[in-house]
């Protein structure tokens, strides 16, 4: 930024979140459509496009044996919680 606008006013850069979080929202943000892709397709997107390291936790995810296989209405989601506490 510095270089390309002769700006030397002081600044800090903060960045708060991988952008695997919002993996969606960030391939949005840069104009590339992936409304087909499956949340795995999209990281993969992002990783082509930017190079970054997808981060262990979700890559690990693609192997991952899924623990919980169980869906509800929101109206029975507390009795839904309260078997798994028991």
């Amino acid at each position: 930024y510095n270089k390309a606008t002769n700006d030397d006013t002081p600044m800090v850069v903060v960045s708060t979140a991988s952008p695997y979080k919002f993996v969606g929202s960030v391939l949005d943000a840069l104009g590339k459509e992936h409304a087909q892709l499956d949340d795995f397709e999209k990281i993969d997107l992002l990783y082509d496009i930017s190079g970054m390291a997808i981060p262990t936790g979700l890559s690990s995810l693609r192997t991952a044996t899924r623990r919980f296989d169980i869906n509800c209405d929101a109206s029975q989601m507390i009795e839904e919680v309260k078997k798994f506490l028991v």
